[in-house]
């Protein structure tokens, strides 16, 4: 499966989706896996997934959702967070340390 067929009669979520992929891209260099129900964003391992609650959900729901592991942004980040609100991919973070 690819993100055309995620996205098949989806076309505001896959616009949504190539933004997310702009900002994704600034990061450097990664990989996408797509399942039936997610596509995940990957270095060693998986930093943020998107996902459309449409298939999940009852009523109204966001067209496309973004979940973004703390636990591997700070892994990825070394010795600091990584920094994923350059990319547009968080407005604030918070960890707790």
């Amino acid at each position: 499966m690819n993100p055309d067929d995620f996205f098949s009669h989806h076309s505001l979520c896959k616009k949504l989706f190539a933004a997310v992929c702009q900002g994704v891209e600034t990061l450097g260099e990664t990989s996408i896996r797509v399942t039936k129900s997610q596509i995940a964003f990957c270095r060693k391992r998986n930093f943020a997934v998107v996902w459309m609650p449409i298939h999940s959900l009852k009523g109204r729901t966001a067209p496309l959702v973004r979940t973004i592991s703390v636990r591997t942004i700070y892994h990825l980040g070394g010795n600091k967070p990584w920094n994923l609100s350059r990319a547009g991919l968080l407005t604030t973070l918070h960890c707790i340390t």
